[in-house]
């Protein structure tokens, strides 16, 4: 996508938005994940240089950050290694998954105008968990 050729500044605007995690801003406990974690990490990285890079062709790049959110791969986790099921129902500070559902608001939110002013920029759902624990 990215190395199609851009439209001139007059051709309009548009928005990319992609989906980093949690884990590229903290380690996670009980889990080898740190491939994954890199993986995220880079897409944080590639918001902000790509959103700076496009901008003056009227693109923004943003993304949401979710925590813990209960999906089928979760699902599948947990019924692998049951102690982590503990683990995403107690670590964020909300002591509960995200489901699906609560990552629309802010999706929609990065792709419709009302987010006009905004790139390079991510959008934490974590439950709070990015606020840390005690």
């Amino acid at each position: 996508m990215v190395k199609q050729p851009l439209r001139s500044p007059e051709a309009g605007a548009g928005s990319i938005m992609t989906i980093a995690s949690i884990s590229a801003h903290q380690a996670s406990r009980g889990q080898y994940t740190s491939d994954y974690c890199m993986s995220k990490g880079a897409v944080l990285s590639l918001i902000k240089q790509l959103g700076v890079e496009i901008a003056e062709y009227g693109i923004r790049v943003n993304c949401i950050s979710p925590g813990y959110i209960s999906t089928g791969l979760t699902a599948s986790l947990v019924n692998k290694r049951p102690k982590l099921g503990e683990i995403f129902t107690t670590e964020p500070p909300m002591k509960r998954m995200g489901r699906r559902s609560d990552l629309k608001g802010a999706t929609v939110f990065l792709l419709s105008d009302a987010s006009s002013y905004m790139t390079s920029s991510e959008i934490l759902i974590s439950g709070g968990m990015h606020a840390g624990r005690l």
